[in-house]
């Protein structure tokens, strides 16, 4: 009985079956297994997105060239400023994915590229920055004239129109508040803006649910997601008023932990003042001091005391 040949035919050439399987451990499985093999990222999706979009210009400028001198320049220049366009703001989308990355610099974000640092590179970093999370919270407070280090803190309406303002540049940059919010690792914002922005978002999705009510009824399926949303949000951001709370009790204790102490009524008396003590203020506080320990001291008996009558009676 004559044998028959067994061959694959792949990509319109012949393999027998060992030189195909040698291709593939040459070329790699998931280049044939598909995207199900290995998950695509955001930033390999940039990555294409931008080999695309240069393929697509460089074919435009072909195209232009091949065009006669009658042709119309306008729309010969339009062409060549609309596909320059989209080369851009796929850098741009790739510079943000690396700044998730943690890139810190446009020298390592052209490294990273295989290029240099040029004037699209350096402008497309500079547009992906500014329209980072950071980068949102450094403009909401510059245009509100806000230090963005500032020694002190907000006023309630300062922080309520900060919250505001940052959840407005969230939508404009397509940013989801809740990726910022419900991650307690991130630092993208501080904690004082974060907060600032939690309360914003749940003033809307409160709106959202007290409108879905009055006009739907508590029946409806718009209201029932409209709850279960703000449920949902208020049930991730939570630890933000345990971490708020901390960070005050923490700070409220700066000032508390040495209260009595000669050098700590001292201390807060010259910043109260904005001067240094006199040697007269100076034996006044001293003579406070020690009255203040005498008081603590018989507090304390006073207690022990009291907490002594208690075990007898009981």
């Amino acid at each position: 009985m004559a044998k028959v040949p067994c061959g694959i035919t792949f990509d319109g050439k012949k393999y027998t079956p060992e030189q195909f399987m040698s291709k593939l451990m040459e070329d790699g499985m998931d280049k044939y297994l598909g995207s199900e093999s290995k998950p695509t990222t955001k930033l390999q999706t940039a990555k294409e997105k931008l080999a695309e979009a240069k393929a697509k210009r460089d074919q435009i400028i072909k195209d232009i060239e091949k065009l006669g001198v009658k042709d119309d320049a306008f729309e010969k220049a339009k062409k060549q400023a609309e596909a320059d366009r989209e080369v851009f703001d796929a850098y741009v989308n790739l510079a943000k994915e690396y700044i998730k990355e943690g890139i810190k610099s446009v020298e390592d974000f052209a490294k990273e590229l295989g290029e240099k640092v040029n004037e699209t590179i350096q402008k497309a970093w500079n547009s992906a920055n500014e329209k980072s999370v950071s980068g949102i919270s450094h403009r909401v407070l510059q245009k509100m004239g806000i230090d963005t280090e500032p020694a002190e803190g907000w006023t309630p309406e300062q922080a309520h129109e900060i919250g505001k303002r940052l959840l407005d540049e969230f939508k404009n940059d397509s940013i989801e508040p809740n990726e910022i919010l419900f991650d307690k690792s991130n630092k993208d914002l501080s904690l004082g803006e974060k907060v600032a922005l939690r309360k914003a978002v749940a003033d809307e999705l409160a709106s959202a649910k007290n409108k879905a009510g009055d006009t739907k009824g508590f029946a409806s399926d718009e209201y029932k997601k409209a709850r279960d949303a703000e449920k949902n949000f208020l049930e991730n951001t939570k630890y933000l008023g345990g971490e708020a709370q901390k960070a005050m009790v923490a700070f409220q204790g700066e000032v508390d932990v040495d209260t009595g102490s000669f050098t700590s009524m001292v201390s807060a008396f010259e910043k109260e003042k904005g001067a240094p003590a006199t040697k007269a203020e100076l034996e006044e506080l001293k003579q406070l001091s020690e009255r203040n320990k005498l008081l603590e001291e018989q507090n304390k008996q006073t207690e022990q005391k009291l907490y002594n009558a208690l075990n007898k009676l009981s």
